[in-house]
């Protein structure tokens, strides 16, 4: 079995709840707000990644942060994005 991803770990923090608002600010449905979310993180990590093996010592320091689990305060991104919608 092999261990769970960055973005499987996002999606974890995120949970049901805030995919499903995510969703509905998005226009879509669960599966589409934990697609993009899938690959809105996968992209960010893929150019911080690729960054890094370009040298770039101040991003292979933040990856490694960002890499180490616990997750904290990654479910407030979707309170966040809601917020957001009801001041609109």
């Amino acid at each position: 079995m092999s261990e769970p991803s960055f973005q499987d770990d996002v999606l974890g923090e995120l949970g049901d709840d805030k995919l499903t608002e995510i969703a509905g600010l998005l226009g879509t449905d669960t599966d589409g707000a934990r697609d993009t979310v899938a690959q809105t993180v996968g992209a960010l990590t893929g150019d911080l990644r690729q960054k890094a093996d370009a040298d770039d010592d101040e991003v292979r320091q933040a990856i490694a942060e960002v890499a180490e689990p616990p997750l904290q305060g990654v479910a407030t991104l979707g309170g966040g994005l809601g917020a957001c919608s009801a001041a609109e």
